[in-house]
């Protein structure tokens, strides 16, 4: 690799006639304030030139042949497909008419060789649902650089995982590929990114090609099979974030064993069809860039030696602060984790953690045990670790998710071919170009007002209804994220006869498997 590669972050082709179908999906038994966001959904779709189909209060069957019809017309003159999911729901299901459809039934007839016509093409999944029972009541910021928000009734609290990335090696449920002699496809991609020329260039933006690289990449199996890969992007970022030049600082590098819910809220403000759009950025100006925790075990994970070297050369030259851990326990991590948690972060701009094991969907497995894949964040999120409210904590985790593994799906044109009468056809991992962005963290609950909507929807519409040219979907998306954070709603209780105030938060979650860069361009 060389240290300075100049790349340019790839886009998804927008210069088809249409747009593309934007299926609207709503429930809205027991949701009162479902009208408002159904109305402005499509007038804002329709405004970006979206052919829409809405379907209300249909059954789990009606929806699941819909959408099959959906993925039996033809896209090719499509830019791209949108499906907008409003319902009660909890976790990987949302509820029809009182049956439960699958999250991922949403998106399994678009996905792979079921929709050829969209292959290659984004697949934008926006889900409007209750992921659990539990509530985010937030914690306090003291890294607050913008104005407190006019429908923000308790600024300068903070959703608890805002500000929380999770980049994944693989779709959920599927395998890593890691090469003995060379490491494996998604460190060793992103370790590519990282060390070129990233100045001036956003963290999602660079995400999205470490996932394009990814997604290049392709094995064959002693069977004859060919075997691809996407990476997982969750994000809960709600600003911008830069990997802007820093001045030189002492690195210290420890490496042991190397050998080895509804809700009255606040309304909005009335949206202007065409507000200029201003992203929020970290603050990236603090004397460090932060503490990067690396966290490795080799047992019989061949080439891991390369992945290391190359994630702390990366990571040494972004001038973090490396402490690498080499082959132990469970418990040992966690007591490293919450170490690094009790530091002093006041001075850094980010946490980064770099996990790499074995591992089966939610679990990484270290010696004498497995570990929960969420316990490598738990202690940095919330009132967990103060001097990091507000600022980035980014995991990147090298993992099987499962055992299934991600066969090509038919060929593509790529964007740029030596003769356009002989177009290139190429493999792409079959969840590659698909983004599900939920309304709220995994387990939580959503808000929706009962006059004025859902905080998600309507801060979606918000943006998407501004003046958003030229800037990226990514982009976009995480400027919805900081409008929902910065909502609040106060609920009053009474525990032993003394009355108590509750602030009450959300925070969006986008999960992105997209390998460009994509646009609304004009119509």
């Amino acid at each position: 690799m060389d240290s300075i590669l100049e790349f340019e972050l790839k886009s998804y082709d927008t210069t088809h006639p249409n747009r593309g179908i934007a299926v609207v999906i709503n429930d809205s038994e027991r949701r009162e304030g479902s009208e408002k966001d159904v109305q402005d959904v499509v007038a804002t779709l329709e405004g970006l030139k979206f052919n829409v189909s809405t379907f209300q209060d249909n059954t789990k069957k009606e929806i699941k042949k819909a959408l099959y019809k959906v993925a039996r017309e033809d896209h090719n003159e499509n830019d791209c497909l949108v499906i907008v999911a409003m319902a009660h729901g909890k976790k990987d299901h949302i509820t029809l008419k009182k049956e439960k459809l699958r999250i991922d039934k949403l998106w399994a007839s678009f996905v792979g060789n079921k929709c050829p016509s969209l292959i290659g093409k984004p697949k934008l999944v926006f889900i409007q649902t209750c992921r659990g029972d539990k509530v985010d009541f937030g914690v306090a910021s003291h890294e607050t650089d913008s104005t407190p928000c006019s429908v923000d009734p308790a600024p300068g609290i903070i959703p608890m995982y805002a500000d929380l990335l999770v980049m994944y090696s693989s779709y959920d449920r599927h395998i890593s590929v890691r090469c003995k002699d060379k490491g494996s496809w998604f460190i060793q991609s992103l370790c590519i990114v990282l060390r070129a020329n990233i100045a001036g260039k956003e963290l999602i933006s660079l995400l999205t090609q470490v996932s394009y690289i990814v997604s290049c990449q392709t094995s064959i199996t002693s069977d004859g099979e060919t075997v691809k890969q996407i990476p997982s992007i969750n994000s809960m970022l709600t600003k911008a974030f830069y990997f802007v030049p820093k001045q030189t600082q002492k690195l210290f590098v420890a490496v042991h064993n190397r050998c080895s819910h509804t809700v009255a809220g606040s309304c909005l403000e009335v949206m202007d069809s065409m507000l200029e759009l201003e992203l929020q950025s970290y603050k990236t100006n603090h004397p460090n860039r932060g503490i990067a925790v690396v966290i490795n075990d080799s047992e019989n994970r061949d080439g891991w030696e390369k992945d290391l070297e190359a994630v702390e050369t990366v990571l040494q030259r972004l001038k973090c602060d490396v402490r690498t851990f080499c082959d132990k326990t469970k418990h040992e991590i966690r007591d490293a984790l919450r170490n690094v948690s009790k530091e002093d972060h006041t001075k850094s701009d980010c946490l980064v953690i770099v996990a790499m094991a074995h591992g089966n969907n939610d679990k990484i497995t270290l010696r004498r045990g497995e570990m929960h894949i969420d316990e490598l964040w738990t202690d940095f999120v919330g009132n967990g670790c103060p001097s990091l409210i507000g600022k980035p904590k980014l995991v990147f985790i090298q993992s099987c998710r499962g055992n299934k593994h991600d066969y090509l799906v038919g060929g593509a044109a790529v964007d740029a071919v030596p003769s356009p009468e002989k177009p290139i056809c190429v493999e792409i991992p079959m969840y590659a170009d698909l983004l599900v962005m939920y309304s709220s963290y995994d387990q939580y609950v959503s808000y929706r007002d009962k006059e004025e909507g859902s905080w998600f929807i309507q801060s979606l519409c918000q943006v998407l209804g501004a003046n958003i040219a030229g800037k990226d979907l990514l982009t976009l998306l995480t400027h919805v994220s900081y409008l929902v954070s910065v909502r609040s709603f106060l609920m009053e209780s009474e525990v032993n006869m003394v009355k108590c105030t509750g602030v009450l938060k959300q925070i969006p979650s986008i999960n992105s498997m997209l390998t460009k860069a994509f646009y609304f361009v004009d119509k």
